[in-house]
């Protein structure tokens, strides 16, 4: 960031610190909507924010159907408890979300409190 500010004008690092602030500042009030969904468990406003791009989206369907290959196996031998990022578990096209797959084979997906 120092570098990049080096040989500016005292306008221009204005200009940038401002601008650099203001994205900070929108970063918080994002990651603090996306937590008020996450809570209130509302999923589709949550993925609307989201803003993946279409190689996101895919790596994520991609890595969620490596998952899928192995998890079964997991939970069937006991009581397992699964973490993954958020985004993981909600559907980011055709029923790709972790919970939908695995709710259509027949798991019961329940809240942590």
């Amino acid at each position: 960031l120092m570098d990049r500010m080096r040989g500016m004008s005292r306008k221009e690092m204005s200009e940038f610190t401002y601008n650099y602030i203001e994205m900070v500042a929108g970063l918080l009030i994002s990651t603090a909507q996306n937590y008020k969904y996450y809570l209130a468990q509302d999923h589709k406003s949550l993925m609307a924010t989201a803003n993946l791009r279409n190689a996101d989206q895919l790596l994520m369907k991609e890595r969620n159907n490596r998952w899928m290959k192995k998890i079964p196996a997991l939970i069937q031998k006991e009581p397992t408890f699964i973490v993954v990022g958020l985004m993981h578990l909600f559907d980011i096209g055709k029923n790709a979300g972790l919970l939908h797959q695995l709710q259509d084979m027949g798991y019961t997906i329940e809240r942590v409190e």
